[in-house]
């Protein structure tokens, strides 16, 4: 009787073992599949984000140029620098992008080189991919002002563009701050172009942050105030933000 005693028990936790194994690979079933559903939402907001702003550039682009063949350069160029963003977070959405490489990678573009025309400083900080595409827009804008003003080749000239984090309004923010000077004086303006505006509305409106211009006789300064919710702090930042969106 004993030994029957005995392999009750030991059938009985063997039946308990095996319904626990069940349960667990039952859990891990649903939570992939759960996985997989939110994936699939993500990946479907990111397409619609995506061609919702490749249709406002080429739209926008179409607004401020006068020729076919002026359209074509500057719509390849700005197409150019939004697609590379999209192309470096594919691989996995949830790094985003260092804005450092973001930063220096946009203005080599325009043969500004870190630490010779261009000082970059600033802690490191990686971006949603959201908010590195449109960023990497307002960088070439920026850089193509910059450029096309002519004063960063001149002797004391040059670029600074400087990040961190601080707190505005009470919330913590991301800071960039964009510096351009002249030591000539008079040649530096702010960019008032139709394409600058839809920038400064963009980042308003889909990263509900600001972006505000200023001008000295030397110096011309553009400064981006960002919510916090554009820096990365964990693998999964911007599948809440996708959560939140209609």
């Amino acid at each position: 009787m004993a030994d029957d005693h005995h392999e009750i028990a030991a059938l009985q936790q063997a039946l308990a073992e095996a319904e626990r194994q069940r349960d667990a690979a039952l859990a891990e079933i649903v939570a992939l599949r759960e996985k997989e559903r939110v994936e699939r939402h993500e990946e479907r907001h990111r397409l619609r984000n995506m061609l919702s702003v490749l249709r406002a550039v080429a739209r926008q682009t179409g607004e401020d140029v006068q020729t076919i063949e002026e359209y074509g350069g500057v719509l390849d160029g700005r197409l150019s620098s939004y697609l590379r963003v999209q192309a470096a977070v594919m691989p996995d959405w949830s790094r985003g992008i260092d804005l450092a490489m973001l930063l220096s990678d946009e203005l080599l573009r325009f043969g500004l080189k870190e630490g010779d025309q261009a000082r970059l400083s600033g802690p490191a900080i990686r971006l949603t991919s959201r908010a590195a595409g449109l960023l990497a827009l307002a960088f070439h804008e920026l850089a193509s002002a910059a450029i096309l003003s002519s004063h960063l080749d001149m002797e004391g000239g040059g670029l600074e563009v400087r990040w961190g984090t601080d707190y505005e309004e009470g919330n913590e923010a991301l800071v960039i701050e964009w510096v351009e000077t002249n030591p000539a004086g008079g040649d530096v303006t702010a960019s008032q172009s139709r394409w600058a505006a839809w920038i400064e509305e963009a980042i308003a409106h889909q990263l509900s942050g600001r972006m505000a211009r200023s001008v000295t006789p030397s110096s011309c300064l553009a400064r981006l105030i960002l919510p916090a919710a554009v820096m990365i702090t964990n693998g999964h930042l911007e599948l809440a933000q996708a959560e939140q969106e209609p």
